[in-house]
């Protein structure tokens, strides 16, 4: 990990004090005050229109907290929306990190008042946002009495005094409410609570509210501007706020809205002063994206065009969002409830107008989101007579770096049937290791003392199982589990669909007889009823479940033998912990022809030029998580989509000429060549519009795509050796091969690569196999069209150049050889029209 990211003690209180006397020093002699009043906003005595954007501090890298918000502000905004993380702060019971640089509250309130910006500051204790748990720490679920959230409950209000006591004051001391010289003008009180409770019919949740108001006052005073956030109609108001109170009560809609029916709702809830004073302080500019959708992409033109009709009714606004972001770590959160299970993916781009690198964002008919975005605010601003903000600063350097072959492994589990390095990860990953009474089924993840992650547990094979295997259920996990029976792979179950796996026959006398379950986190529920999101397996998480956790061929397995639990927290720096062997390419650990959890490391150079942005791509890998000089960047799943690359500010680089410590967690398959490649701009795309599973035909086009089970007899390959000529045949069905058109690669027009039925006098199908790696046929190269690196790029022949993207390597598979890309280590696959 880097310095900066390590700053504590003497250092770090240095930085909070210095911020602090420069809050003070900007609070002398001024008397700054912000109120609703005439049914308006008024700064300084002054009308104001409030026209912000959400940007989460806890999204974005410390050193790029200033550039971010000079974007914002150059793009026409005045105000920023923050939300305030329960989770960033206060990760274990006990004292509140505000220290930690990337958790300097009061250091970003001060850099967007020294941007220009004031601040609507959302404090939760519960905020949303896609975020892992909502903002809620997972220690609350080891609390006794058992914590009922969000409302007034023992458990839970002495849980939320505890955090307040010391978010409040510091909010306080610090200056950073704008009457004491700092940039804080608003604090928002829990958040969309009619869409959880309702404080006009359960006293409990009016009392929860009113407690949070009372508690707000004593810290902050009684000029600060508090306010609720709910749908934008009467029925979510009636739940959410507290009704005619002083309490500033808050509409959301998005731009296809008729803004009238919510202004007119929030009328009713807010008494004068403030009746008249409208907001809308989640106007949704994009949208949030889960593994497996396309991503979401809106109008820039509907949008700008929305906000004009909302200023035009002199209302104000913050969108949602104005800067996105990352969910750095295992920060992403989950929507659903129950079997329902939709993880969001780790980027936090959200469609913006301020893109995830800080480059513009483009909406869905590929019009500038920021420009459209900035010319509505700017014209409004001259409107109101509002001084324009500076011009925005140059645009972020972005490159590829090249790419990295991993040059170390080190397995997960002590299984594989001998293929697997001699490691210490298994250590690591038990260091909590418990047993469970026999007959008692695994517990929850925060039994562990482990908040989120990966938990393994370990029991003896269940039985008897008779010679040909059976179905093994173990329930529902929360999210993800891998099933090994006897050290061999027998299946996933995912917690949307809870399939039974195959438990495969005894391979003849027992010599394991051991079963391994490897639950991952996916992200904890971060709205709607069940957000109180327990990780494990399923119900049996949930305190005084009593249903056994195995079904072998439709019948309860008795417990025999203990469960040995032990969970790992994946966090910054675990890689330090972790012994890598060398691997390479061809050795007997690597490619893996199975399904098998390992971790891998490399290398990746900072350029002599200096550190610049750059993405992390994905290809040919399969599932898992990225940490880089061992900052946990986030998830991958190449396999799910549409997030093929994760962003790498370029403040996570050593200096120029350094190498950087590059490890993959990968859950399933790695890249067959080991190989990653970094891109110099973010891949979105959901694949090609063909199916790299079904049975192919003459007539199939050849595309790269990562190396999967699903699609291996598709990818698998009869190929000349070395210096010969001859067909190439796909080994499923050796009666197609090859072929060099007729079809046209759309963009360069040449013979587009593509199955035929084999002909012994095709001259299109005679392929020669050159020393460097080039398939050659009738004179040109089979290559990657433009040099393309996301799945399903297109392949044809052209004209011979030496490139990565015309040189391939046969990398031995079952029944034949898969053909792997030099460039980014997928393989040629056939690819059926769906």
């Amino acid at each position: 990990m880097r310095v900066s990211r390590l700053l504590g003690g003497v250092a770090a209180a240095a930085l909070v004090a210095s911020v602090l006397l420069a809050h003070s020093a900007a609070a002398a002699g001024a008397n700054p005050t912000f109120k609703i009043a005439n049914g308006r906003f008024e700064r300084d005595g002054k009308p104001f229109r409030i026209m912000a954007g959400s940007i989460h501090y806890s999204r974005v890298v410390p050193e790029l907290w200033a550039d971010r918000l000079q974007r914002l502000r150059a793009m026409g905004l005045n105000a920023v929306e923050v939300y305030v993380f329960w989770n960033w702060h206060q990760a274990q019971p006990g004292p509140a990190d505000f220290s930690t640089p990337s958790r300097q509250l009061a250091k970003f309130l001060q850099l967007a008042k020294e941007a220009g910006l004031v601040v609507m500051l959302r404090v939760g204790p519960y905020g949303c946002g896609e975020w892992n748990g909502g903002g809620f720490p997972w220690w609350l679920h080891t609390l006794e009495p058992p914590v009922q959230i969000r409302t007034y409950q023992s458990t839970y209000i002495s849980a939320v005094e505890q955090w307040w006591a010391q978010l409040l004051p510091y909010l306080k001391n610090s200056g950073s409410l704008y009457e004491n010289g700092g940039s804080v003008i608003m604090v928002q009180i829990e958040n969309e609570f009619g869409s959880f409770g309702d404080v006009a019919g359960n006293p409990l949740d009016k009392q929860y509210m009113e407690y949070l108001v009372k508690t707000a006052r004593q810290h902050l005073g009684d000029n600060i501007v508090l306010y609720t956030t709910d749908g934008g109609s009467v029925g979510y108001m009636s739940r959410g706020s507290l009704n005619g109170s002083a309490v500033y009560t808050v509409g959301d809609f998005g731009p296809g809205t008729d803004p009238h029916s919510s202004f007119a709702a929030q009328d009713q809830f807010n008494p004068p002063p403030m009746r008249g004073a409208h907001l809308c302080s989640e106007f949704y500019s994009g949208w949030l994206t889960h593994w497996g959708e396309h991503m979401a992409n809106t109008s820039s033109s509907g949008l700008a065009k929305a906000m004009d009709t909302l200023f035009s009714l002199n209302a104000s606004l913050s969108l949602y969002m104005g800067h996105g972001g990352t969910n750095f770590g295992r920060f992403a959160g989950a929507n659903g409830g129950g079997s329902s299970f939709e993880p969001h993916i780790t980027s936090y781009d959200y469609d913006a107008p301020l893109s995830e690198g800080g480059g513009h964002g483009y909406g869905s008919s590929g019009e500038d989101k920021y420009a459209a975005v900035q010319e509505v605010l700017l014209r409004w601003a001259r409107k109101d007579g509002s001084p324009l903000p500076p011009p925005e600063a140059p645009a972020p350097a972005v490159a590829s770096l090249g790419t990295v072959v991993m040059t170390g492994a080190a397995a997960v589990l002590p299984i594989g049937g001998g293929n697997a390095p001699n490691t210490n990860v298994f250590q690591v990953l038990c260091a909590n290791q418990t047993t469970t009474a026999a007959g008692a089924p695994p517990p929850a993840f925060h039994t562990l003392g482990v908040s989120d992650g990966i938990m393994l547990a370990l029991t003896k094979r269940p039985g008897p199982v008779n010679a040909s295997g059976g179905l093994l259920d173990i329930g529902r996990p929360n999210d993800r589990a891998q099933v090994f029976v006897d050290g061999a792979f027998a299946g996933t179950v995912w917690r949307p669909s809870a399939a039974p796996v195959t438990c495969p026959a005894p391979p003849g006398p027992y010599i394991k007889n051991t079963m391994s379950v490897l639950v991952e986190d996916m992200g904890r529920l971060n709205y709607g009823k069940e957000m109180f999101d327990m990780k494990g397996f399923g119900p049996l998480a949930v305190p005084g479940a009593s249903q056994p956790v195995l079904t072998l061929n439709g019948k309860a397995y008795e417990f025999t033998e203990p469960w040995v639990v032990c969970g790992m927290t994946l966090d910054d720096g675990l890689p330090e912990k972790i012994e890598f062997k060398p691997v390479q390419v061809g050795s007997p650990i690597a490619p893996w022809s199975y399904i098998q959890p390992a971790f891998f490391r490399g290398v990746l150079a900072t350029p002599a030029s200096g550190p610049v942005d750059t993405y992390i791509a994905t290809y040919g890998w399969s599932k898992g998580y990225i940490w880089l000089n061992g900052v946990l960047l986030g998830r991958y799943w190449e396999t799910k989509g549409p997030q093929h690359t994760l962003y790498v500010p370029a403040s996570l680089l050593l200096p120029a000429g350094q190498g950087n410590e590059l490890v993959f967690l990968e859950m399933e398959r790695p890249n067959v060549t080991l190989m990653v490649s970094t891109v110099a701009a973010p891949d979105f795309s959901f694949g090609v519009r063909c199916s790299v599973e079904a049975a192919p035909a003459a007539g199939s086009a050849a595309v790269t795509w990562g190396v999967e089970s699903a699609a291996e007899s598709n990818q698998v390959w009869s190929v000349p050796a070395q210096g010969a000529t001859g067909p190439i045949r796909l080994a499923s069905d050796p009666s197609l091969c090859l072929q060099a058109g007729p079809e046209k690669d759309p963009s360069t027009g040449d013979p587009a690569a593509q199955l035929a039925a084999c002909s012994a006098g095709e001259k299109a199908q005679q392929w020669t196999v050159a020393a460097d790696g080039a398939l050659l046929c009738e004179g040109s190269c089979l290559d990657i069209t433009a040099h393309a690196t996301a799945p399903g790029s297109a392949v044809e022949t052209y004209a011979c150049n030496g490139g990565d993207n015309q040189r391939w390597s046969a990398v031995t598979a079952a029944g034949g050889a898969r053909i792997v890309s030099a460039m980014d280590g997928q393989a040629l696959t056939a690819c059926t029209a769906s």
